[in-house]
């Protein structure tokens, strides 16, 4: 016998934890189940909002006329409607304004097309919101205003705790910036940001409370000596040129547990400093590097350095190699770091690069011994000229993780492996997120049957855009952080506006 519980029965006091912890798309049905349900799910739902600056289209496809077809139209009209009426009930609610306490921006208006109304929108609303502790522009166009910047260092100085910026800042951004003291998480990825004595004074002015820091490469460089972080456990260094003095962060980030490092160019300034220093920062749980033209032995150093990480439990190592010798290397490039992850008991969120001429049976039996068995979520990038390797190899190795719930596959230009029929017909076992290049498609089970039921992609704005709200996973956003930006040709070659 079962005995059910009108909502009303428990104070309202006790439904607020039970609704936090709910995925968005649950808070958001709890919005018209009760009145009591609605103001509580109200508080976590607006909690944070997103606003959208035009309409996001592949870069392939915008162009000085700008032409839409009426399905971007009615895009673009319903995107900006639902904006303003947010930015509005801010401005208007008092009430309202006080559950909102983060912002993100996503801006991507097209060439020529004037923003300013929009932007004195978002400007008021966020004057309005007594209590905003995070803020994020994401996406260039426009760039983020001075305007805005005012009314951060103005009306958030006291309460803003997470700043993310975009890759392009107006002149004279940073310096708006001094009023702001407490800040645990900033992002500066400007490679040709303010002053550097700018960027230092902010980065020390707030050296006590920042957990997290992302910086571009020539940012680093040029701020250089750092502050002595007391908290840091996050550092993301983001478009690194093979001159910068990486040696710096095992001095200043003595407590580090996630570092991201992202390179551009081919010279590399990481493996000698790991060779002089293997045992550093041996409190890592996190390491996440993109590079070119590593070696066997490059690899090697790195993977001596990562397996004396025993809490590691997520690492994405994407490397790139000459085609020279990739045509003539028979063994994957990545073995070195395969070899070590028996001995990383943590490990459980995984990134890699297949990297080799010809994909042979042997490769997939090499995956099959050295990634985890507890694996929970899996990206693999592919560059090969060949395969022979049957989709049910792939697939056997898939379904042989039973916790993987997230897989994203990579494929390279002409898609050798073509593998996402075969995966999306016999998922693993657990998985609920399945992508393949740009395309990320929820996976779900008939509740009755259990049978396997694929739910609709993700729309493009999304997937470009991905945030950990999005995925409502910090793992998945992790994972994929860095991957497919502008300069990764073929990861959004099939993407489009609306879906």
């Amino acid at each position: 016998m079962t005995t059910s519980i009108s909502p009303k029965a428990m104070p309202a006091e006790l439904w607020y934890p039970i609704i936090e912890m709910l995925p968005s798309v649950d808070q958001k049905t709890c919005l018209s189940v009760s009145e009591m349900f609605h103001d509580i799910a109200l508080t976590y739902v607006f909690s944070h909002v997103s606003i959208s600056l035009g309409l996001w289209r592949p870069f392939e496809h915008i162009d000085d006329e700008e032409v839409f077809t009426d399905d971007e139209k009615a895009d673009l009209i319903r995107r900006a409607d639902a904006s303003y009426e947010v930015l509005r009930h801010i401005m208007r609610t008092p009430d309202f304004a006080r559950k909102v306490k983060r912002v993100s921006v996503r801006a991507f208006s097209c060439a020529g097309v004037e923003m300013q109304l929009a932007i004195r929108f978002l400007a008021d609303a966020l004057e309005a919101i007594p209590e905003l502790r995070g803020f994020f522009w994401h996406g260039s166009s426009p760039r983020m205003p001075l305007e805005v910047f005012k009314v951060l260092a103005n009306s958030s100085h006291t309460t803003l705790r997470e700043l993310g910026m975009p890759q392009e800042l107006p002149e004279g951004a940073i310096s708006l910036l001094s009023p702001i003291h407490d800040l645990t998480s900033l992002t500066v990825l400007d490679q040709d940001a303010d002053e550097p004595s700018l960027i230092r004074d902010v980065l020390e002015a707030n050296a006590n409370t920042l957990r997290a820091l992302r910086l571009a490469g020539e940012t680093w460089d040029q701020c250089l000596p750092m502050p002595s972080f007391a908290s840091l456990a996050e550092l993301d260094i983001v478009g690194i040129q093979g001159h910068e003095e990486l040696g710096e962060l095992f001095a200043h980030c003595t407590h580090l547990r996630a570092l991201s490092l992202v390179f551009t160019y081919a010279e590399d300034v990481l493996i000698p400093v790991l060779r002089a220093q293997p045992k550093a920062l041996p409190d890592l749980d996190s390491f996440k590097i993109w590079s070119v033209d590593y070696s066997g032995d490059d690899l090697a150093v790195l993977a001596r350095f990562l397996q004396k990480k025993k809490r590691l439990r997520r690492m994405d190592v994407m490397v790139r190699v000459d085609a020279r010798w990739l045509a003539a290397d028979t063994a994957l490039l990545i073995t070195p770091i395969l070899e070590i992850m028996p001995k990383l008991r943590e490990l459980q969120v995984v990134g890699l690069s297949v990297r080799v001429a010809s994909l042979q049976k042997e490769h997939i039996q090499d995956l099959e011994v050295y990634l985890p068995d507890n694996l929970t979520a899996l990206l693999i990038w592919v560059n090969i000229s060949s395969s022979s390797v049957p989709a049910d190899e792939w697939i056997e190795l898939f379904n042989s993780r039973r916790s993987l719930r997230y897989l994203h596959l990579v494929p390279d230009f002409y898609d050798a492996l073509k593998l996402k029929a075969a995966v999306l017909n016999n998922p693993p076992p657990n998985l609920e997120l399945f992508g393949y290049g740009a395309q990320i498609r929820p996976i779900g089970r008939d509740p009755t049957t259990g049978a396997v039921v694929v739910r609709p992609r993700w729309p493009y704005p999304k997937v470009y855009f991905r945030t950990a709200d999005d995925y409502g996973n910090d793992d998945w956003e992790w994972l994929l952080r860095y991957h497919g930006n502008d300069e990764d040709e073929h990861f959004m070659d099939n993407a489009d506006a609306i879906r």
